[in-house]
């Protein structure tokens, strides 16, 4: 397997997560995403990309938050629903490093939203895949969680039209 020499992914660049809180915990740590990093993202994780969510903001905000402290091995430092930004420290399991996430939930209209992630390595110049795999999972999680739940709803509609329509 071919990793980039990159220890920051992005769902969104140029409008990249901004750290907010991680960073004035860690003063010294360079935040700004290296601009050269995105093409050699983009050629090595072409499907780490922003989620579309349907619904209202702040469930779904809040389903968000819920969703991020389940994840293992994570710790909320930051949950601003105002910002709609959630910021996390993750530790890797091997050498038990600290990675920073950074979660915003951005409004594309009153009823979509889009899900914007970034992982970034503290330490080191590459992070041997481990930043995109973060972010891909947690996507992933939350695809399988809302066609679960879609799929949920559909069969309770479908079970009180039934029950509705019987003799």
């Amino acid at each position: 397997m071919f990793w980039p020499v990159i220890n920051d992914i992005t769902t969104t660049y140029p409008h990249e997560p901004q750290f907010v809180e991680i960073r004035e915990l860690n003063p010294k740590q360079d935040y700004s995403y290296p601009a050269h990093f995105f093409p050699q993202q983009t050629k090595a994780y072409p499907e780490v990309k922003p989620l579309l969510l349907k619904g209202e903001r702040e469930p779904l905000f809040a389903w968000l938050e819920d969703r991020a402290r389940q994840q293992e091995r994570w710790s909320l430092v930051l949950v601003d629903p105002v910002a709609g930004r959630i910021e996390a420290v993750a530790v890797t399991r091997l050498l038990r490093f600290k990675d920073d996430v950074v979660i915003e939930l951005r409004s594309v209209s009153d009823f979509e939203h889009e899900v914007h992630m970034r992982s970034r390595s503290r330490l080191g110049r590459s992070d041997l895949g481990a930043n995109a795999q973060r972010i891909l999972s947690f996507l992933e999680q939350l695809r399988q969680a809302t066609a679960t739940s879609k799929a949920h709803s559909q069969a309770t509609a479908t079970a009180t039209a039934t029950e509705e329509h019987s003799p």
